[in-house]
Protein backbone atom coordinates (compact mmCIF):
# COMPACT_ATOMS: atom_id res chain seq x y z
CA UNK A 1 0.00 0.00 0.00
CA UNK A 2 1.00 3.44 -0.87
CA UNK A 3 2.82 5.02 2.55
CA UNK A 4 0.37 8.07 1.27
CA UNK A 5 -2.66 6.62 1.22
CA UNK A 6 -2.04 4.56 4.58
CA UNK A 7 -1.42 8.01 6.29
CA UNK A 8 -4.75 9.04 4.57
CA UNK A 9 -6.70 6.52 5.94
CA UNK A 10 -5.47 6.28 9.28
CA UNK A 11 -6.23 9.81 9.84
CA UNK A 12 -9.99 9.44 8.87
CA UNK A 13 -9.72 6.62 11.18
CA UNK A 14 -8.85 8.82 14.10
CA UNK A 15 -11.40 12.09 13.38
CA UNK A 16 -13.74 9.17 13.16
CA UNK A 17 -13.46 8.64 16.93
CA UNK A 18 -15.84 9.57 19.72
CA UNK A 19 -15.69 12.77 21.53
CA UNK A 20 -14.70 11.71 25.50
CA UNK A 21 -17.61 14.02 26.69
CA UNK A 22 -18.29 11.49 29.74
CA UNK A 23 -17.26 14.20 32.02
CA UNK A 24 -19.57 16.42 30.83
CA UNK A 25 -22.74 13.91 31.13
CA UNK A 26 -21.83 13.02 34.57
CA UNK A 27 -21.52 16.60 35.69
CA UNK A 28 -25.10 17.40 34.33
CA UNK A 29 -26.47 14.23 35.57
CA UNK A 30 -25.12 15.37 38.84
CA UNK A 31 -26.85 18.90 39.00
CA UNK A 32 -30.15 17.63 37.43
CA UNK A 33 -30.25 15.50 40.51
CA UNK A 34 -29.34 17.76 43.14
CA UNK A 35 -32.11 20.10 41.74
CA UNK A 36 -34.89 17.13 41.98
CA UNK A 37 -33.86 16.75 45.90
CA UNK A 38 -34.12 19.89 46.32
CA UNK A 39 -37.68 20.20 44.87
CA UNK A 40 -38.79 16.78 46.46
CA UNK A 41 -37.16 18.34 50.00
CA UNK A 42 -38.85 21.51 49.72
CA UNK A 43 -42.25 19.97 49.00
CA UNK A 44 -41.95 17.33 51.62
CA UNK A 45 -41.07 20.40 54.05
CA UNK A 46 -44.41 21.99 53.39
CA UNK A 47 -46.71 18.24 53.52
CA UNK A 48 -44.77 18.03 56.92
CA UNK A 49 -45.69 21.87 57.90
CA UNK A 50 -49.37 21.23 56.56
CA UNK A 51 -49.73 17.81 58.83
CA UNK A 52 -48.66 20.28 61.79
CA UNK A 53 -51.42 22.53 60.78
CA UNK A 54 -53.70 19.70 60.26
CA UNK A 55 -53.02 18.27 63.87
CA UNK A 56 -53.12 21.33 65.32
CA UNK A 57 -56.65 22.12 64.18
CA UNK A 58 -57.88 18.67 64.82
CA UNK A 59 -56.68 19.04 68.55
CA UNK A 60 -58.52 22.26 68.97
CA UNK A 61 -61.72 21.15 67.33
CA UNK A 62 -61.72 18.57 69.59
CA UNK A 63 -61.19 20.88 72.93
CA UNK A 64 -64.29 22.76 71.45
CA UNK A 65 -66.28 19.72 70.63
CA UNK A 66 -65.30 18.86 74.62
CA UNK A 67 -66.69 22.22 76.08
CA UNK A 68 -69.49 23.06 73.53
CA UNK A 69 -72.02 22.82 75.87
CA UNK A 70 -70.24 24.64 78.37
CA UNK A 71 -69.88 27.34 75.43
CA UNK A 72 -74.15 27.02 74.89
CA UNK A 73 -74.71 27.40 78.02
CA UNK A 74 -72.71 30.78 79.04
CA UNK A 75 -74.14 31.95 75.77
CA UNK A 76 -77.50 31.79 77.40
CA UNK A 77 -76.67 33.06 80.52
CA UNK A 78 -75.56 35.97 78.55
CA UNK A 79 -78.00 36.84 76.83
CA UNK A 80 -80.41 36.68 79.66
CA UNK A 81 -78.37 38.77 81.22
CA UNK A 82 -78.11 41.39 78.62
CA UNK A 83 -81.76 41.04 77.88
CA UNK A 84 -83.14 42.20 81.37
CA UNK A 85 -80.28 45.35 80.92
CA UNK A 86 -82.12 46.56 78.07
CA UNK A 87 -85.36 46.04 79.91
CA UNK A 88 -83.83 47.82 83.04
CA UNK A 89 -82.55 50.62 80.93
CA UNK A 90 -85.81 51.02 79.00
CA UNK A 91 -87.39 51.51 81.96
CA UNK A 92 -85.34 54.29 83.39
CA UNK A 93 -85.33 56.02 80.34
CA UNK A 94 -89.13 55.85 80.01
CA UNK A 95 -89.40 57.34 83.62
CA UNK A 96 -87.10 60.26 83.30
CA UNK A 97 -88.36 61.37 79.54
CA UNK A 98 -91.85 61.54 81.69
CA UNK A 99 -90.80 63.34 84.01
CA UNK A 100 -89.26 65.65 82.07
CA UNK A 101 -92.02 65.79 79.90
CA UNK A 102 -94.71 66.05 83.14
CA UNK A 103 -94.36 70.28 83.57
CA UNK A 104 -94.30 71.22 79.59
CA UNK A 105 -96.78 68.35 77.95
CA UNK A 106 -100.64 68.13 78.91
CA UNK A 107 -99.92 64.34 78.41
CA UNK A 108 -96.49 63.39 79.65
CA UNK A 109 -97.42 60.51 77.55
CA UNK A 110 -96.82 61.78 74.47
CA UNK A 111 -93.46 62.28 75.16
CA UNK A 112 -93.27 58.61 74.83
CA UNK A 113 -94.95 58.37 71.43
CA UNK A 114 -93.33 61.23 69.73
CA UNK A 115 -89.46 61.02 70.94
CA UNK A 116 -86.80 58.61 69.45
CA UNK A 117 -85.78 57.35 72.15
CA UNK A 118 -83.15 55.34 70.63
CA UNK A 119 -81.22 58.80 70.58
CA UNK A 120 -80.72 58.49 74.43
CA UNK A 121 -78.45 56.26 76.48
CA UNK A 122 -78.53 54.98 79.99
CA UNK A 123 -75.22 54.89 81.51
CA UNK A 124 -73.69 51.77 83.56
CA UNK A 125 -74.56 53.23 86.80
CA UNK A 126 -78.03 54.04 85.46
CA UNK A 127 -78.22 58.20 84.78
CA UNK A 128 -79.48 59.53 81.70
CA UNK A 129 -78.26 62.92 79.90
CA UNK A 130 -81.82 65.11 81.64
CA UNK A 131 -80.22 68.14 79.13
CA UNK A 132 -80.48 66.50 76.18
CA UNK A 133 -84.01 64.84 76.88
CA UNK A 134 -85.28 68.20 78.26
CA UNK A 135 -83.97 69.84 74.78
CA UNK A 136 -85.76 67.42 72.47
CA UNK A 137 -89.08 68.44 74.28
CA UNK A 138 -88.46 71.77 73.57
CA UNK A 139 -87.91 70.60 70.12
CA UNK A 140 -91.01 68.27 70.16
CA UNK A 141 -93.10 71.71 71.40
CA UNK A 142 -91.71 73.60 68.51
CA UNK A 143 -93.04 71.35 66.26
CA UNK A 144 -95.89 70.42 67.72
CA UNK A 145 -97.18 73.41 70.42
CA UNK A 146 -100.48 71.58 70.86
CA UNK A 147 -98.79 69.33 72.85
CA UNK A 148 -97.92 71.63 75.21
CA UNK A 149 -99.51 72.00 78.59
CA UNK A 150 -102.08 74.61 79.13
CA UNK A 151 -101.62 77.83 81.00
CA UNK A 152 -103.11 77.62 84.75
CA UNK A 153 -105.56 80.19 85.23
CA UNK A 154 -104.21 83.03 88.32
CA UNK A 155 -105.17 82.03 91.38
CA UNK A 156 -108.80 83.12 92.66
CA UNK A 157 -109.88 84.17 88.83
CA UNK A 158 -113.00 81.66 88.27
CA UNK A 159 -113.97 81.34 92.62
CA UNK A 160 -117.74 82.10 93.08
CA UNK A 161 -118.81 84.70 95.45
CA UNK A 162 -120.63 84.32 98.89
CA UNK A 163 -124.49 83.58 98.00
CA UNK A 164 -124.12 81.90 94.61
CA UNK A 165 -123.59 85.41 92.70
CA UNK A 166 -120.61 86.98 90.68
CA UNK A 167 -120.78 90.22 92.29
CA UNK A 168 -118.06 89.67 94.39
CA UNK A 169 -117.67 93.19 95.70
CA UNK A 170 -121.12 93.86 96.71
CA UNK A 171 -121.10 91.11 98.97
CA UNK A 172 -117.78 91.56 100.37
CA UNK A 173 -117.94 91.52 104.53
CA UNK A 174 -121.51 89.63 104.56
CA UNK A 175 -121.16 87.06 107.57
CA UNK A 176 -122.79 83.64 107.10
CA UNK A 177 -124.62 81.07 109.66
CA UNK A 178 -121.37 79.61 111.00
CA UNK A 179 -120.18 83.17 111.86
CA UNK A 180 -122.92 83.81 114.06
CA UNK A 181 -122.99 80.74 115.95
CA UNK A 182 -119.71 82.18 117.23
CA UNK A 183 -120.84 85.54 117.83
CA UNK A 184 -121.89 87.33 120.86
CA UNK A 185 -126.04 89.08 120.86
CA UNK A 186 -124.25 92.38 120.79
CA UNK A 187 -122.14 91.62 118.04
CA UNK A 188 -124.65 90.62 115.98
CA UNK A 189 -126.60 93.71 116.50
CA UNK A 190 -123.68 95.26 115.45
CA UNK A 191 -123.22 93.47 112.44
CA UNK A 192 -126.96 94.02 111.52
CA UNK A 193 -126.32 97.91 112.23
CA UNK A 194 -123.20 97.46 109.80
CA UNK A 195 -125.31 95.47 106.96
CA UNK A 196 -122.89 92.70 106.93
CA UNK A 197 -126.43 90.52 107.77
CA UNK A 198 -127.55 91.53 104.41
CA UNK A 199 -127.47 88.67 102.55
CA UNK A 200 -129.03 86.34 105.35
CA UNK A 201 -131.68 88.09 106.17
CA UNK A 202 -132.26 88.37 102.21
CA UNK A 203 -132.28 92.17 102.27
CA UNK A 204 -130.99 94.31 98.98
Amino acid sequence: MDPANQNQQTGDNESKKPENTGGEDWQSKFEGQRKVNRDLEKKLNEAYAKADKVDELEKQIAALQGKEAEYEAARKEQAVKDEALAAANQRILKAEVRAAASGKLADPADALRYLDLSKFTVTDDGSVDSQAIANSIGELLEQKPYLGKAEQAPSGANITPPSGTRDGDRHQGQLTRDDLKTMSPAEIVKAQQDGRLKDLLGAN
